[in-house]
């Protein structure tokens, strides 16, 4: 699990029936992220529960910074609709405005989800070029001056496409301003040319540092009895928790002068530190004439927040594994390709369905069949002929189509009713 060829994110040549060249090496079958953030409101309506980022291969900035983004935009909604609640308990703050531009991000699209004509690639790189900068004013030598209304920071790094589409990046060595100094003269750097910052070096210190958003809120209650102190915790989830601790106190009040015993306490007692609780509201009622070191009002809150942690431990539902349905046989007589199964769980699954496995090299079975199309992405899908230039001058390349790299060939084919495109083995 996790490997994955990455197909999609090779560089391909795509050739017409006579093997003529329509591109040079783009990544032709690369999509951009896709992001559904816009959509988050549909989605829960639509009884969605849980979401899933595309952390696979990413580093710990891009998981944080995403999955913060998407925190803040579901946590807006549930403020709006109270019809709606959080799935855990909790609540998380951030240090840090999340942008998922900040890190890795090679464009975003919705797919097709809501516009069937969308042109979801990004074929000239699948690195990232994170967010727009601005376009270049000037350029002389490693200088060179930018029109932009973002801070720039030393050791940013920076990209953008030449005129041949190629990205190309550089870093930043001093930055005054809207005037970047550069490590070296960058080739192919244009005045007019758009600017993107791919690597935002203080935005990733500040993820860097940022640690343990989510914190559990708890109302804490301290009372006095003779010796005893007790400590009883309160959370949103109406679970309570008790403690007491034996101590000796000592007398330090004198006539006339104010003690300030409870404040201390409340004090102490909200140091949580790296727990996973948040002490909210903290009552405490003690005797105004006594002292209690910090060490003991430390230890009573570490023994309380302790014992609260095992208690949410002991009730947390732990549902028991279903157990699957024997029996159920595919509705239709015709196997869909996941039948080709390369490995045993796979296989095992569908002979418990009654389904036939099919053969890895079977010739009548398309590589991949998708949504995404080539000759919509390139802007020669024929639906679209108002909008396509190839068609109107009369240019439309000769089918079938193939993508070449120096793995092989396949062949493209077309299904324009179905709004489908399949990749067969050449």
């Amino acid at each position: 699990r996790g490997e994955c060829a990455q197909f999609c994110r090779h560089g391909y040549r795509l050739l017409d029936a006579a093997g003529k060249a329509l591109t040079d090496t783009r990544h032709l079958l690369s999509l951009c992220d896709l992001d559904l953030s816009g959509h988050l409101q549909a989605l829960l309506a639509a009884g969605i529960g849980s979401l899933k980022i595309e952390g696979r291969l990413k580093d710990a900035a891009y998981v944080k910074n995403t999955t913060a983004y998407y925190r803040l935009a579901i946590d807006k909604l549930l403020e709006k609709d109270s019809e709606w609640r959080r799935a855990s308990s909790g609540c998380c703050r951030f240090d840090f405005m999340p942008d998922p531009e900040k890190t890795f991000h090679r464009g975003a699209t919705d797919y097709f989800l809501t516009n069937r004509n969308n042109r979801p690639a990004a074929v000239n790189t699948v690195k990232s070029i994170g967010e727009k900068l601005g376009t270049v004013r000037a350029v002389r030598g490693r200088t060179v001056s930018v029109n932009t209304e973002k801070t720039v920071a030393n050791g940013d790094g920076l990209c953008f496409f030449d005129r041949e589409q190629h990205l190309i990046g550089c870093r930043v060595n001093r930055a005054e301003n809207d005037t970047l100094h550069l490590a070296a003269a960058v080739p192919g750097l244009e005045t007019g040319m758009l600017l993107y910052r791919n690597h935002d070096s203080a935005f990733l210190r500040q993820l860097a540092r940022s640690q343990m958003p989510r914190r559990l809120g708890v109302k804490a209650e301290v009372w006095q009895d003779g010796e005893t102190l007790h400590c009883r915790l309160h959370d949103g989830d109406g679970l309570v928790s008790a403690v007491t601790l034996t101590t000796e106190a000592t007398t330090t009040h004198k006539p006339g002068k104010t003690s300030d015993t409870a404040a201390r306490v409340r004090q102490q007692m909200g140091k949580t530190g790296g727990t996973i609780f948040a002490l909210g509201e903290i009552t405490a009622r003690v005797d105004e004439n006594f002292h209690y070191a910090a060490a003991t009002i430390n230890e009573l809150r570490r023994q309380a927040l302790a014992a609260h942690r095992q208690l949410r431990l002991s009730v947390h539902p732990r549902p028991e594994r279903r157990q699957v349905v024997e029996g159920l046989v595919w509705p239709d007589d015709t196997p869909p390709p996941f039948c080709l199964a390369t490995n045993d769980k796979a296989r095992q699954f569908l002979r418990r369905h009654g389904l036939p496995l099919l053969a890895t090299d079977d010739p009548s079975l398309p590589l991949m069949i998708c949504r995404y199309c080539i000759k919509n992405q390139l802007g020669w899908c024929q639906k679209q002929a108002v909008k396509s230039r190839m068609k109107s001058s009369g240019n439309m390349p000769v089918e079938p189509l193939c993508l070449e790299d120096n793995t092989g060939r396949w062949r493209l084919e077309f299904d324009c009713e179905k709004c489908e495109m399949r990749v067969w083995n050449e």
